[in-house]
């Protein structure tokens, strides 16, 4: 059985990382699989090591792409819904390709008391219309809330970008500039806080040692819950947000 599964290893690509001290496998939402490498690591090792880790990804991948098939809507070509667990948002797609073909969202009369997005084109022009509406949204919404959390906790960050990661929720770099996830939208407000709270930890300890998790414990005490709640929550971004 583990010698089947070993022949039919899942497509994946190749990153260098300059930081990684080794190797590593990541499936991200979509069941897509990253190999991880250290600059000075020699490519055509590779393969011997997706190889020697293929039953683990098979049996991922499979795990990850079965609980999407369990939500109804997640891989719609164009979603029908669109669901902001953050802000408490639910918004009616109104795709149609006979719509005027334009990238620009227009935003209909409300059906239902829900908010309506009108949206033409073909399938592909209307998920990226979706997108630059999704990434308009979170800009509005993310920065003043992480200044929010900034000011509650004392913690000062330099600048906020919000970018369209496919594997991160969010980062800070050495100059204390963060970087936001636009799918943090489809998560639970209460992570969203915690993510907050940790990304502004990073401006003081930029790694994960203890004093970085005492800090951020001090502000968000069930943190280890906030962060299975995170990896459970990149499962589920629809699909449509992957550009």
């Amino acid at each position: 059985m583990e010698a089947a599964l070993r022949e039919e290893l899942p497509i994946y690509s190749t990153r260098v990382n300059p930081r990684a001290k080794r190797m590593r496998l990541k499936v991200d939402a979509l069941g897509k699989v990253e190999v991880v490498i250290p600059k000075e690591t020699y490519r055509r090792l590779v393969p011997k090591f997706v190889s020697e880790h293929g039953v683990w990804l098979q049996r991922t991948v499979a795990r990850m792409l079965d609980a999407r098939a369990r939500v109804v809507g997640l891989d719609d070509l164009v979603p029908k819904v669109i669901e902001l667990a953050a802000v408490g948002e639910r918004w009616l797609v109104n795709y149609s390709a006979e719509f005027p073909l334009r990238v620009k969202l227009v935003v209909a009369e409300s059906v239902g008391d829900l908010p309506t997005l009108r949206v033409g084109g073909s399938p592909e022009v209307a998920r990226a219309s979706l997108r630059k509406w999704l990434s308009q949204r979170a800009a509005k919404v993310l920065p003043s809330w992480l200044d929010e959390v900034s000011r509650a906790t004392g913690l000062g960050y330099t600048r906020v970008t919000i970018r369209a990661q496919r594997s991160r929720w969010g980062s800070c770099s050495s100059r204390k500039s963060i970087n936001l996830n636009r799918n943090l939208l489809f998560v639970r407000a209460d992570a969203v806080q915690y993510l907050l709270v940790h990304e502004l930890s990073h401006t003081r300890h930029l790694n994960h040692s203890a004093k970085f998790w005492s800090l951020v414990g001090q502000f968000v005490p069930n943190y280890p819950a906030m962060e299975a709640e995170l990896d459970r929550a990149s499962r589920l971004v629809p699909s449509w947000t992957a550009d």
